[in-house]
């Protein structure tokens, strides 16, 4: 039941006037505007993003389509490493053709030159004999005969040593090489006075077979990592940190992550992109004071607070590079995009303490207003990285923002400061993996 205490209120209420403010309209506008523009660029963003992945699955797609088959490529090794050489033809070969020189046994030690060869190097020793003046004389008197004096180092086998059976078994495997076979003991001047023919070439590779180098497997510190001229996808994590810190500020501040997308040129050049995200932190302050008004039995204003706590970015890197061996050097400059910052809002309320004090009470949670931000800043990264093999690589690269990423003509509340850790060079450490 109503009273005339209710009547009076109510009248006064429906009644009441105020003061129209010009200022207090354009603010809200300005901040609808604001929240409209958030909202498109948080579309087209994520939209973009999902054109790019689009667009990478189809070329992944079309690389794996267009390759060759992994059962072709099989097939074909398999036929190239088998070479087939007809059993009757080699044989007739070598029945029909057996040369008289070849008549020394397997195992031989030296072999007799030519006739004509040894009464050439006698007239060649007789005529520089003669000319030097130096004529060989008979003597009766025989050579001494020398003695074998035995090193202390040398020590007598024992007689069932691995010595004397190893001895054993390499006398007994040439004894038995077959006839017409050249016996590895010869000299190199000795191989070269065998007749050449088609039996040669026959045994000859089976004899003396050429020195294969096995396939080098790579494994971590060896071989060259280099991969072929083509395109690779693959993945990137790295963590952001600045070289030193100021009073309460922090080391690290943030990470990123995202795709890459390299590709390969001639003489170790590479060209990458691709599209990573990026989640920037540190020591925030309130950075934007807003007033709510409020209508009870007047105008009532209340100072809220906006206090970031992370930054959201999406940034398109652009990247040239040089690979020697397991060394890689890249730099280039990379696109950054602010999608968002999360933070509190709240205000700040009196507390039921003796005596009475004001505590930060939040009162929303999530996306708040960009104000003091750039919406978008380009950095310069250059960097190193080592790669342990064709996938994986880890790395260290210096950035530098041009201009930092606070806009200069917003000025925050007295005494407060939208990010304390606003440096423009930062560091960033990571890996990348390479999925093909």
């Amino acid at each position: 039941m109503e009273n005339n205490l209710d009547h009076f209120f109510r009248d006064k209420l429906h009644h009441r006037e105020f003061e129209l403010n010009e200022a207090h309209w354009a603010a809200a506008e300005q901040l609808l505007r604001a929240e409209e523009e958030r909202q498109r660029r948080r579309f087209f963003w994520w939209f973009g993003a999902a054109g790019v992945l689009l667009v990478l699955a189809v070329v992944a797609g079309f690389l794996y389509f267009s390759g060759p088959k992994p059962q072709k490529v099989v097939a074909a090794v398999k036929a190239q490493s088998e070479i087939t050489v007809p059993a009757g033809e080699a044989a007739e070969s070598y029945e029909a053709v057996q040369p008289a020189a070849i008549a020394n046994k397997a195992g031989r030690k030296s072999a007799s030159p030519p006739t004509e060869s040894r009464a050439a190097d006698a007239g060649r020793n007789a005529a520089s004999a003669a000319s030097a003046g130096n004529v060989a004389k008979a003597s009766s008197k025989a050579p001494p005969i020398a003695k074998n004096v035995k090193s202390p180092n040398d020590i007598e086998p024992a007689p069932n040593s691995a010595l004397l059976q190893s001895t054993a078994v390499a006398d007994s495997q040439s004894s038995i090489a077959p006839e017409g076979a050249i016996s590895p003991a010869m000299s190199e001047q000795e191989k070269l006075r065998q007749p050449a023919g088609p039996l040669a070439l026959l045994i000859g590779p089976a004899i003396y077979p050429e020195k294969q180098k096995a396939p080098r497997l790579h494994l971590p510190g060896s071989g060259k990592p280099e991969q072929p001229a083509g395109i690779s996808i693959g993945l990137i994590a790295s963590q952001l940190m600045l070289a030193g810190t100021s009073a309460g500020g922090k080391s690290i501040i943030g990470f990123q992550t995202g795709a890459v997308v390299e590709g390969r040129l001639n003489n170790g050049w590479f060209v990458a992109s691709g599209l990573q995200y990026q989640r920037r932190t540190g020591t925030f302050e309130a950075s934007k004071m807003a007033e709510t008004r409020s209508y009870r039995f007047g105008l009532e204003l209340a100072q809220q607070q906006l206090r970031p706590s992370s930054l959201h970015y999406l940034q398109l890197p652009m990247k040239l590079g040089w690979q020697r061996r397991h060394h890689l050097l890249e730099g280039g400059l990379s696109l950054n995009f602010l999608a968002g910052v999360r933070g509190v809002k709240g205000s700040l309320e009196r507390t039921g303490d003796v005596p009475p004090r004001k505590q930060f009470v939040a009162a929303q949670q999530g996306w708040i207003a960009e104000d003091g931000y750039k919406k978008m800043h380009v950095t310069a990264t250059a960097g190193y990285r080592y790669r342990l093999s064709r996938q994986l690589s880890f790395g260290l690269s210096a950035n530098y923002a041009f201009g930092g990423i606070l806009e200069k003509n917003y000025l925050p509340p007295a005494g407060d400061y939208l990010l304390k850790e606003d440096d423009r060079f930062y560091f960033s450490t990571g890996a990348v993996y390479f999925l093909k």
